[in-house]
């Protein structure tokens, strides 16, 4: 961990720089963007294959299939500091106030998805097939917060942040399941499909009821008096100096929820749709009477299917979402006062599965008012992830 970045108290809400007291400048203080992707890169996808025109790039099912876990997730992650204001409070005491914008996005899906894209439903027939589901949701809120930190001892320090949080917009898809029915005789196919999604924004005119998807939203308007989804949460932390060399921490934060009930919707799905084929046997003599193009056929079938998944229900509600709560295990060793050597386990709560990750740093200060670090992690299996960051200090 870079020495002297007051960034580091949001790791852990023990952590006291060494300054009597620190100002943050908005947006410079501090914008941190994370990206997660817990199954494979794009080299566990991607095939070169030769062809008559040269080599080309394909995109491989079945290596896509031996790469990927159990479960795909995507996560997207931004924090930008409006305003932070960190001081001295007696001797052994050190108190916080800060103002951030966060928000988060995360996708995912299971592997029997990618099973049917690539075998089909033959290996089903007589069976049912579970697709598994979708996992899909994004928030946008404010975060307030009040820490405080104390020396217990000289050897450790413990801490805590009062957190709260002004939900602006959230989406999410709460329950998920899809999957396939294939008879005995392998000539029809039922596919299901049941959603719930819960959606909060500053919006209002939204649909009740039976849905038509194609007029849904013609009179949805801004609602500036739906923002203030209210929510609480807590870190907290403790450090422990064994000696000049060594220190170590832990740290639980983001312990808490916010409670969606202003321009809240909710929308239900259960729907299904028996797949008999595309009837062709009229698109092969022109001069039939009854001749229609294969185009037109497929376009009916594609119409049928996007009729059958329109059934779709809206209701006014509100609902609680805990936040994505993480926790931090650290240790570093001070060669001297400019030079130290880091190592970081991180776990990560999402959709109700935990994911842990490693970071392992080396990190200097040239110059009083500058720090650099060089680090390498790993998570999920993924190897190459190699980082460099740099800390100025302005002022004294």
């Amino acid at each position: 961990m870079l020495p002297n970045a007051t960034a580091r108290y949001k790791i852990n809400a023990a952590y006291q720089p060494e300054f009597k007291v620190v100002v943050g400048i908005p947006v410079l203080s501090g914008f941190n963007v994370n990206l997660f992707e817990n199954s494979f890169s794009l080299e566990d996808v991607l095939t070169k294959k030769s062809t008559p025109f040269g080599d080309s790039t394909i995109l491989d099912i079945d290596k896509l299939r031996s790469n990927m876990s159990k479960d795909f997730r995507v996560h997207f992650a931004q924090d930008l500091n409006i305003l932070s204001v960190a001081f001295k409070t007696g001797k052994k005491g050190y108190s916080s106030i800060s103002i951030d914008q966060k928000s988060n996005m995360g996708f995912g899906f299971g592997t029997g998805l990618i099973d049917f894209l690539a075998e089909g439903n033959t290996p089903y027939i007589g069976m049912t097939q579970d697709l598994g589901g979708i996992h899909a949701d994004a928030t946008a809120y404010v975060e307030a917060a009040l820490g405080y930190s104390r020396v217990i001892k000289d050897k450790w320090t413990v801490g805590g942040r009062l957190k709260f949080l002004f939900g602006a917009v959230n989406a999410n898809i709460k329950n998920s399941d899809i999957e396939v029915e294939t008879d005995a005789n392998g000539e029809n196919m039922i596919l299901r499909s049941k959603q719930e999604i819960y959606i909060s924004a500053p919006i209002t005119g939204l649909p009740t009821g039976k849905i038509d998807l194609e007029n849904a939203f013609d009179d949805v308007d801004f609602d500036e008096n739906a923002i203030g989804n209210m929510g609480f949460a807590v870190d907290l932390g403790a450090s422990y100096r064994m000696n000049d060399n060594w220190n170590f921490g832990v740290a639980v934060n983001d312990l808490g929820f916010i409670n969606w009930k202003k321009g809240v919707y909710k929308l239900t799905q259960d729907a299904s749709f028996k797949w008999e084929g595309a009837d062709v046997s009229n698109s092969i003599n022109k001069n039939d009477s009854e001749y229609r193009e294969i185009g037109d056929v497929f376009d009916d079938l594609v119409d049928s299917l996007s009729s059958a998944f329109q059934v779709i229900e809206g209701e006014n509600v509100s609902y609680t979402q805990m936040l994505k709560a993480n926790v931090n295990l650290y240790a570093t060793y001070n060669i001297n006062k400019r030079v130290n050597f880091g190592a970081l386990l991180r776990g990560v709560m999402m959709s109700d599965k935990f994911y842990p990750s490693m970071t392992l740093s080396a990190n200097t200060r040239p110059l009083k008012n500058l720090g650099i670090s060089v680090s390498y992690s790993v998570y999920q299996g993924n190897y190459a992830n190699v980082g460099v960051g740099i800390a100025p200090r302005f002022g004294g």
